[in-house]
């Protein structure tokens, strides 16, 4: 709105829903080329916070429950590659060649490792749970961009339909990141440009 509103000259990322539009507007010039960035969910590892990632089957679980190419299509509108480790395509230490994990969607296989892990539906009120202590936990992300909120909003979505519940947490800029600097979080999702 800031750009259409010429409160702004230049945006560098326009947000995938916007983007036609902005590119059918002869007042504007729309570039589309790869940036060094990615868009990521990162676990607490730490024990002292939480222990619900402690095993690899957990961890494996949730990547196996998410279909990163339907986020993709639906929400980045075919924008961007599906990624393939920790560094998108444009990085120098990009190696796919290097995994030998396979994470394509597979909500069976997730709650299968779920049930490996000893996580299993007691209570047949869909969420998995082991020891008495069921698997949710709350996702911090940054408020305010509508790609994120989607972004969110699936994997909720999709955890739920392999007994994982999520409870999203929007948080201003401050304190996103004392939740981060000090590891008071148990999942937070995240975008970085990785370029200097």
């Amino acid at each position: 709105l800031a750009l259409e509103n010429g409160e702004i000259d230049v945006m560098q990322i326009l947000p995938a829903a916007d983007t036609e539009r902005i590119q059918n507007n002869p007042a504007f010039k729309v570039d589309i080329y790869p940036i060094n960035a990615i868009t990521l969910y990162m676990m607490n590892l730490d024990p002292a916070k939480t222990e619900l990632f402690q095993d690899a089957q957990v961890r494996q679980a949730l990547m196996t429950g998410i279909d990163r190419q339907s986020i993709k299509d639906n929400i980045f509108l075919g924008f961007g590659d599906v990624a393939v480790a920790t560094q998108p395509p444009s990085s120098p230490a990009y190696a796919p060649g290097q995994m030998t994990l396979d994470f394509a969607y597979d909500p069976a296989a997730a709650k299968q490792l779920l049930a490996n892990a000893g996580w299993t539906d007691s209570n047949n009120d869909g969420v998995v749970d082991r020891d008495g202590k069921k698997l949710e936990f709350p996702l911090i992300y940054p408020a305010g961009d509508s790609t994120v909120n989607q972004v969110v909003s699936y994997l909720q979505e999709a955890w739920k339909e392999i007994g994982v519940k999520v409870k999203l947490s929007a948080l201003d800029a401050d304190p996103l990141t004392k939740a981060l600097q000090s590891h008071d979080f148990d999942v937070a999702f995240l975008a970085f440009n990785l370029s200097s």
